[in-house]
């Protein structure tokens, strides 16, 4: 009898656990999933990625290497999961991917201090986020230290009910300080807001988790935490220094001559990438300020600071973004259900659900002249774009003197938190899914060409056929700052050389070059060139060319390239 009704109790028990809300959360879980593995090893990795992902792949097959300028967190893991399964662009992106899904669920932890609500709405914006979407695809330490510095925040304020979570906030911490530079930012926001605003009553909870011996505790737990991944499981010392070497990262923004990104790159990548989380954000920041929340004068302080960080520094890199996006997504949650709350559905008519479908389809009237607009660049284009834009206007203010002002701001609300969603999830496709050779680079002005894989696969059957073994063909690469680059690609070769130049009376089967290098012995080689990477920026652009660009992320003007020279030895040449 006992048996029998034990499956029916544990059934009852599921059903019990399994509410709405976490089966909410676990649809959010799901979406960031599918929306960020997708194709995940469809682009080949950047320079960034190569230097991180080609060092752990030396230390799994043995090789001294050195970590310095490296995420430290990243390496362990990397390091392991290449010892344990196949090396390859995608294995090289698994732990920054599944960074990017934790990151979706640590809202989780803030039901009591910002409400369920609020927390529900946070983990979606965080799940539909293009900023992250796109970071937790590259293999870098820039989302994993996001996200370990919004679970240390959250610990450490629900430490304060619970003084066992001292340790876990400190675990999460040490995470966060081996994992990228981005850690200082937020660490910063809440050190200056602590002087600020709880001075006193930081202070008086320090002494209280002192006085338990949790901080002793925490102490050691995290610091053990922190030796352990920094170091690789205690075989490679010089990842402390590296772990150290990300405050030195972060504070030599200010030191590095201009990267290439104008000073307004960030702030432009949140208007196009992030405007409902901006909006919502900003609406949110506002409220809580105006009614004193401590709470979210922190969260506005870390955000702020880390979109200003970037906007100053003039060694600004894209990845600084990152860590805006947690305070930002809280702050837009909270945004996000006090104007819910004070919507009355019942004074939206159901005229209002009659003006948003006419927004909506003068709004893709709109898009469409604007994108003729952008390809062609006449003035036809620009006065048949007046047509459907002063219809709307026209439309919104006679429905605003007939229906009144508060129930047309109601319905115009509405329709542009759905046109922004809509954005949203357009540009986390284009940045994320769709670089294809017709678009250009839109957060990065970098990225590899997958000609590199073709480069690969042109020297395996090229080794097939001259020596039998497609991994067995000894080739040269000459030192470049893409030589790291084809090493990775060529990792499967067992005889891949870096040289410092060829030698005059060269004799390697194969030896690549960038593209202005010759070899001496030129009349024993034949060469094919290969596009490695190229360059472009929206700097310059004017007109529909630019709004073709911020539409479509295409740009007609050149990007600067890279090329690499294979130069393979003529076949009667090897011969003798």
């Amino acid at each position: 009898m006992t048996v029998a009704e034990r499956p029916v109790a544990a059934r009852i028990s599921l059903l019990e656990w399994l509410t709405v809300e976490r089966a909410a959360y676990g649809g959010l879980l799901l979406f960031a999933g599918l929306w960020r593995a997708l194709q995940l090893g469809l682009f080949p990795l950047t320079r960034d990625e190569v230097r991180q992902a080609l060092t752990a792949w030396d230390a799994a097959q043995g090789h001294a290497v050195t970590l310095w300028g490296l995420s430290p967190l990243l390496f362990t893991l990397q390091e392991a999961t290449f010892f344990l399964a196949q090396a390859g662009d995608a294995m090289a992106r698994l732990w920054p991917l599944i960074a990017g899904l934790a990151i979706c669920l640590i809202p989780y932890l803030l039901r009591r201090q910002i409400g369920r609500d609020v927390a529900l709405l946070t983990a979606a914006f965080l799940a539909l986020s293009p900023t992250l979407t796109y970071f937790a695809r590259q293999g870098t330490g820039d989302v994993m230290a996001a996200a370990a510095a919004l679970a240390a925040w959250a610990l450490i304020l629900a430490a304060s009910e619970d003084a066992r979570r001292v340790s876990w906030a400190a675990v999460a911490l040490a995470l966060g300080l081996i994992s990228g530079p981005g850690i200082y930012t937020a660490l910063l926001a809440w050190g200056l807001a602590s002087v600020l605003w709880a001075r006193e009553e930081v202070a008086a909870r320090w002494r209280e988790w002192q006085d338990r011996g949790q901080i002793r505790r925490a102490a050691m737990i995290g610091g053990l935490v922190f030796l352990l991944g920094a170091t690789s499981g205690l075989r490679h010392w010089d990842g402390v220094g590296a772990a150290a070497g990300l405050l030195g990262q972060w504070a030599e923004r200010w030191a590095r001559p201009e990267t290439g990104y104008p000073f307004y790159w960030p702030w432009l990548r949140v208007l196009l990438d992030e405007p409902l989380l901006l909006a919502f954000g900003i609406y949110g920041a506002v409220l809580g300020i105006r009614r004193g929340d401590r709470l979210t004068k922190v969260l506005a302080l870390w955000a702020g600071l880390a979109l200003i960080w970037p906007t100053l520094t003039p060694g600004r890199r894209p990845e600084d973004l990152v860590m805006a996006i947690p305070p930002l997504a809280i702050l837009a949650g909270q945004g996000g259900i006090a104007y819910w709350k004070r919507l009355h559905l019942r004074h939206v008519r159901a005229e209002a659900g009659l003006v948003i479908a006419i927004l909506g389809a003068l709004s893709v009237t709109l898009y469409v002249w604007i994108s003729g607009y952008s390809y062609w660049g006449t003035r036809e284009y620009v006065a048949a774009m007046l047509a459907p834009l002063g219809l709307m206007v026209g439309l919104v203010l006679f429905f605003g003197f007939w229906a009144g002002w508060r129930t047309t701001g109601q319905a115009l609300v509405l329709f542009l938190a759905a046109l922004g969603l809509l954005w949203t999830l357009s540009v986390g496709w284009i940045n994320a899914h769709g670089m294809d050779m017709d678009r250009r680079p839109a957060v990065r002005f970098e990225r590899t060409s997958t000609e590199v894989r073709w480069l690969a696969s042109y020297l395996e059957r090229l080794s097939a056929q001259r020596v039998g073994d497609p991994h067995l063909l000894p080739v040269e690469v000459m030192d470049s700052p893409w030589a790291p680059m084809l090493r990775w690609y060529l990792r499967r070769m067992a005889y891949v050389t870096v040289i410092g130049a060829p030698l005059r009376g060269e004799t390697a089967p194969v030896v690549i070059t960038p593209m202005m290098e010759e070899l001496a012995p030129g009349e024993a080689y034949s060469g094919q060139d290969f596009l490695i990477a190229e360059r472009w920026s929206p700097a310059g652009l004017r007109g529909h060319n630019l709004v073709r660009w911020l539409l479509l992320r295409q740009g007609k003007t050149p990007a600067e390239e890279e090329r690499a020279i294979v130069w393979v030895m003529r076949e009667e040449m090897s011969e003798e």
